[in-house]
C-alpha cells in the first residue's frame, strides 16, 4: 500500500479527475429515481406476505379504495344534491384507472316476484323527475346495507371508488381529487369534502417525501459543516471531509435509479444517513493528518496519516457496510431491502473517495489549522487528557455506572412495542388523520380486510359457511363494520324471489340467481368469472396492534375451520343456529346506534324455536313474521331495524341443514387473510425477527473482523461491549418513551452496530499501536483519549447532529429515528472511551493475560 500512497501524492489532478468523471456518470442515475410508497409494492408478488395479496387483487381486479366524504349544509337525499353526487360518480367511472364506483346515487336494488325479478339502480337516470323519491328515500334510510354511505344524521355521504391493481394508486387519486375539486368548487362551493384511503395517504406520503428531501439534505450538510468548521478551525478540514461525502451520496442515490429502485420514506433517510455516517472515514483521516503536520513536512504528514489511518478506517466501512447489507438480507421488505443495499454502495463510494478526493486536495491545500478564539492544538490537548485522567482515576465508579443504567435499561427494554400503521406517519394534527378519524368516525373505516377462499361460489353450503364466517369477524370487530360479500348479494336476489333474504337451499336456485348479476362491476369485486374464488371485504377504521392480531388470528382460525365440514341437520344444532342469529341481531344493532345484551337477544328468540314445521316459502316467510313479532313485543326492535335486515338476521332459523368445524367435505380448496390490515400485521410480525437476523448477522461480521484486526479473541468480543450497551439504551428510551419499533426504527441496531463500531476500531487500533510503541496501558489511554479520541467525539457530534437534523421530518417514525440514531452515536462514542477501556484494564488485570496490565497506579 505505501506505494499506493506515494503515487495518490504524486498525482492529485488525476485523483480528482477520477472522482469526478466516476461521480458525473453515477449521480445521473438521479434522473430515474421514482416515488412510490405503497407498503405492498415493497414486497415481491412472489414474497410469503405478498404473495396473496397480489394474487388477490389480480383475481378482482381493484385494490385499497379511494373514499370521498361529502359533507352536506342541507340533507343528501335531497335531488338537487343527489344530482351532484351523481354527476360526480360519473365522473369517477370515466377517470382511467377507476374499476368501479359505489355511491348513494349508483346503489342498486332488487325488485321482484316468483315470475319476475328487476334489478335497477335506485335512482333513474333523471332524478329530478322521479315518481318513488319518497319511496326509494325510505328503502336507502331503513336498510343498513346503505349505511357504509350515508350518515346517520343524513348530512354526509361517501363515494367509494376501486382502483385497478395495474396501474399507480397515487397517481389515479390525485387526477380524481383534482376532478373533484374542480367539480365542486364550481357547482357546491359550500359543500365539505374529505379526501380518504390508502391512494390519498399514499400521496401525502410522497410530498412529505419531497419536501423532506429539499428540506433535510441541505440542514444536514449545514450542520455536519459547522460542527466540521468548530472541530478542524480551517476550511479544508470543513470542506473536504463533507464534500467527500456529498459526492458519494449523489453517486449511491444515483445508482438506486439505474438498479429502478423507487424513493420511498425509508429513501429519505438515505442521503442524510449517508451524510452524517460517511463523512466519518475523512474525519479521522484529516484530524491524524493535523495531528502529523505538526512534526512533519506536509507531504510525509499526509502519507502518514493514510498508512496509519487505512486499516482503521477500512474496517469501519466494512463493518457499516455490513450493517447496512445485514438490514437488506434479513428483510423480505423491498423497501427496506433497497435501503441496506443502497446505504451499503454509499458508504463503499465514500470510503473510496476519502483515499481518491480527500488526500488530492490535501496535497493542493496542505495548510494546517487555525485558532478558533482562545482554542487550539494545545488547549484541545489539555482538554482531552483532563477527561482521560478523570476516567483513569474513578475507573471503577465508572464502570459502576454503566452497570447500574444498563439495569435500569433491561428494566424498559421489555417495554417496546410493535406497531405498523400508515397513520402512523402523521402527527395527530395532520390533515390526513383528522380526515381518516373523520371517515372512521362517519362511516366504516379506510382500511381494509379481507377473507379469500377458493370453493364453489355456487353452493348453499359454501355460503352459509362465509355467512357464519363474515358474521363472527363481525361481531369480534364490534359490530359496526359492514361485510361486503356474495352472502349479502345472493340473499338479496332471493329476497326478490321469495320476499325475505335468505340463502337458498339448492345449488340450482343460487344457480339460477347467478344470471341475474352476470358482469356486474360490484360482483366482480368478490367473485371471479369462474365462480371458484371468493372474497368477503370490510372497512375498518385504525385499531390497536393488540386488537388487529385478535381479530386477523380469528378471521384465519374460522377460515382453517371451515376448510373442511360436516354437514349435520339443523334440528341438532339449534342452539348453533339461535347463537348465530342472536349475533347477527346484535351486529346491525350496534350499526344502528342501539346495542343491545346479546344474551337477551337470544333470550328473546327462544320461543322462535317451537315452530319448527316450516317448508314452503309461505311457511317460512310466517316463521319470520312470528319471530319479528317476538322480538317486537321486547325491543321493539322495528324502531331500529327495517324488516328486511331484521329478517336476514333470522335466516339461519330456517337453514335445514348446517356445515360444522369437520373433515367429511373439502370446502375451501385455498383460503387466507389478506388486505392492508393484514399486511401491517404481517409487517409487524416480521419486524422482531428481521431484527435479531440481522443484528445477529452484523455482530458475527464485526467479531469476526476484530479478532482478524486485532489479532485476539479477547479484543474482538470486547469491541461489541460499547455495541451491546449502545442498543440496549436505545430499547430502553423506545420503552420509556413509548417509541414503537416499526419499519424505520428497526434498522436502527444494524446501523448501531456498523456506524458506532467504528469508534471502538479506531479506539483499539490507536491504543494497540502505542502499546506496540512500548507504552505501557495508562500512557497508551491518555495518548489515545487525546488524539484518537479528540477525532470519535468530533466524529460522533458531526454524526449525531447529523442524524438529529432527520427530528425536523415531515414523517413521525423518521423523527424518531433521528432522535434515536443521535443518541446511538453519542452513547456509542462515549462508550468507546470509558467503557471500553476500563473493561479492557480490569479484565486484564483479573486474568493476567500481559505484560502491560501490569500498571503503576499512581493515583
Amino acid at each position: 500500500m505505501s506505494k499506493l500512497w506515494r503515487w495518490i501524492i504524486l498525482h492529485p489532478g488525476w485523483m480528482i479527475g477520477i472522482s469526478l468523471l466516476l461521480f458525473t456518470v453515477l449521480a445521473m442515475g438521479i434522473a430515474k429515481v421514482y416515488l412510490d410508497n405503497d407498503i405492498l409494492h415493497w414486497f415481491s408478488p412472489q414474497s410469503k406476505i405478498g404473495n396473496l395479496n397480489y394474487h388477490v387483487n389480480e383475481i378482482f381486479e381493484n385494490s385499497n379504495p379511494l373514499i370521498i366524504m361529502l359533507e352536506l349544509p342541507s340533507p343528501v337525499l335531497l335531488k338537487e344534491n343527489l344530482v351532484h353526487i351523481r354527476e360526480l360518480s360519473l365522473l369517477g367511472k370515466q377517470e382511467e384507472g377507476i374499476s368501479s364506483v359505489y355511491s348513494i346515487t349508483e346503489i342498486e336494488d332488487i325488485q321482484g316476484s316468483e315470475d319476475e325479478m328487476i334489478i335497477s339502480r335506485l335512482f333513474p337516470d333523471d332524478i329530478l323527475s322521479m315518481p318513488s323519491y319518497d319511496t326509494t328515500t325510505n328503502i336507502i334510510l331503513s336498510r343498513e346495507s346503505f349505511r357504509s354511505l350515508l350518515s346517520k344524521d343524513g348530512y354526509a355521504t361517501a363515494i367509494i371508488l376501486a382502483i385497478e391493481p395495474s396501474v399507480r394508486a397515487d397517481i389515479v387519486s390525485r387526477r380524481v381529487k383534482k376532478l373533484v375539486n374542480d367539480y365542486l368548487a364550481n357547482h357546491c362551493p359550500d359543500w365539505k369534502i374529505y379526501h380518504g384511503g390508502t391512494p390519498n395517504m399514499l400521496n401525502s406520503i410522497s410530498q412529505m417525501v419531497i419536501k423532506d428531501l429539499s428540506f433535510l439534505v441541505p440542514l444536514v450538510s449545514v450542520v455536519v459543516l459547522v460542527v466540521l468548521l468548530v472541530s478542524f478551525r480551517s476550511l479544508k478540514g470543513t470542506f473536504l471531509p463533507l464534500s467527500t461525502v456529498l459526492i458519494a451520496t449523489g453517486s449511491a442515490m444515483g445508482i438506486m435509479g439505474y438498479l429502478g429502485m423507487p424513493l420511498t420514506t425509508f429513501g429519505v433517510a438515505i442521503p442524510v444517513v449517508l451524510i452524517a455516517v460517511g463523512n466519518a472515514y475523512g474525519i479521522h483521516v484529516v484530524n491524524e493528518y493535523y495531528e502529523k503536520v505538526r512534526i512533519l513536512p506536509p507531504s510525509e504528514a499526509l502519507y502518514e496519516a493514510l498508512r496509519r489511518t487505512f486499516l482503521p478506517v477500512l474496517m469501519s466501512a466494512i463493518t457499516t457496510f455490513g450493517g447496512f447489507l445485514s438490514i437488506a438480507f434479513a428483510n423480505e421488505m423491498l423497501a427496506a431491502k433497497n435501503f441496506g443495499i443502497i446505504s451499503a454502495f454509499g458508504v463503499l463510494l465514500s470510503l473510496i473517495f476519502t483515499f481518491l478526493w480527500l488526500p488530492a486536495w490535501i496535497c493542493i491545500f496542505p495548510k494546517g489549522k487555525a485558532n478558533l478564539g482562545n482554542l487550539n492544538h494545545e488547549n484541545e490537548e489539555g482538554i482531552f487528557s483532563s477527561v482521560a485522567e478523570l476516567v483513569f482515576r474513578y475507573r471503577i465508579p465508572v464502570l459502576g455506572i454503566f452497570i447500574v443504567i444498563g439495569i435500569v435499561a433491561l428494566y424498559f427494554l421489555f417495554k417496546v412495542e410493535i406497531k405498523v400503521d400508515y397513520l402512523a406517519y402523521f402527527d395527530k394534527k395532520a390533515e390526513v388523520s383528522q380526515i381518516t378519524a373523520k371517515i372512521n368516525h362517519t362511516f366504516d373505516g379506510s382500511f381494509e380486510l379481507k377473507l379469500y377462499a377458493q370453493s364453489d361460489a355456487t353452493d348453499p353450503v359454501t355460503l352459509r359457511a362465509l355467512q357464519i364466517i363474515e358474521e363472527t369477524i363481525r361481531f369480534k370487530a364490534g359490530g359496526n363494520t359492514r361485510p361486503n360479500s356474495l352472502v349479502n348479494i345472493i340473499a338479496s336476489l332471493n329476497n326478490g324471489m321469495v320476499q325475505f333474504p335468505a340463502i337458498p337451499e339448492s345449488q340450482a336456485e343460487v344457480e339460477n340467481l347467478f344470471f341475474f348479476i352476470e358482469g356486474n362491476e360490484m360482483v366482480k369485486a368478490i367473485v371471479n368469472e369462474e365462480k371458484d374464488q371468493l372474497l368477503i371485504s370490510f372497512l375498518l377504521p385504525s385499531i390497536e396492534s393488540r386488537d388487529r392480531y385478535r381479530l386477523i388470528d380469528e378471521a384465519t382460525q374460522l377460515l382453517s375451520s371451515y376448510a373442511s365440514v360436516n354437514i349435520v341437520p339443523a334440528s341438532k344444532t339449534k342452539e348453533t343456529l339461535l347463537s348465530l342469529s342472536a349475533m347477527m341481531l346484535y351486529n346491525r344493532l350496534v350499526r344502528a346506534g342501539h346495542p343491545l345484551p346479546l344474551e337477551d337477544i337470544n333470550e328473546a328468540l327462544v320461543p322462535s324455536l317451537a315452530y319448527t314445521n316450516v317448508e314452503t316459502y309461505e311457511e317460512q316467510l310466517q316463521f319470520l313474521s312470528r319471530a319479528m313479532n317476538i322480538l317486537e313485543q321486547r325491543f321493539q326492535i322495528s324502531s331500529f331495524l327495517s324488516k328486511y335486515d331484521i329478517f336476514y338476521a333470522l335466516s339461519p332459523l330456517l337453514w335445514k341443514e348446517v356445515p360444522i368445524p369437520g373433515n367429511e367435505i373439502q370446502l375451501f380448496k385455498k383460503h387466507g387473510v389478506t388486505g392492508l390490515t393484514k399486511l401491517f400485521t404481517d409487517v409487524e410480525k416480521s419486524i422482531l425477527r428481521n431484527q435479531l437476523v440481522s443484528l445477529g448477522l452484523i455482530v458475527l461480521i464485526v467479531v469476526i473482523l476484530n479478532t482478524i484486526t486485532f489479532h485476539s479473541l479477547l479484543e474482538g468480543l470486547l469491541s461489541l461491549l460499547p455495541i451491546i450497551f449502545t442498543i440496549l439504551v436505545n430499547f430502553a428510551i423506545m420503552g420509556a418513551f413509548r417509541i414503537p419499533m416499526d419499519f424505520i426504527t428497526v434498522t436502527i441496531a444494524a446501523i448501531a452496530v456498523g456506524a458506532g463500531i467504528d469508534y471502538t476500531i479506531h479506539f483499539l487500533s490507536r491504543y494497540l499501536h502505542e502499546i506496540r510503541q512500548g507504552k505501557n496501558y495508562e500512557e497508551a489511554f491518555y495518548d489515545t483519549f487525546r488524539t484518537t479520541g479528540k477525532g470519535i467525539i468530533f466524529n460522533s457530534l458531526s454524526v449525531g447532529l447529523g442524524f438529529a437534523v432527520l427530528m425536523f421530518s415531515s414523517i413521525v417514525p423518521l423523527r424518531s429515528f433521528g432522535l434515536l440514531m443521535a443518541v446511538t452515536m453519542l452513547v456509542s462514542a462515549s462508550s468507546a472511551l470509558t467503557l471500553l477501556p476500563v473493561s479492557l484494564l480490569l479484565l486484564r488485570k483479573a486474568l493476567k493475560l500481559d505484560h502491560y496490565c501490569d500498571i503503576q497506579n499512581t493515583h
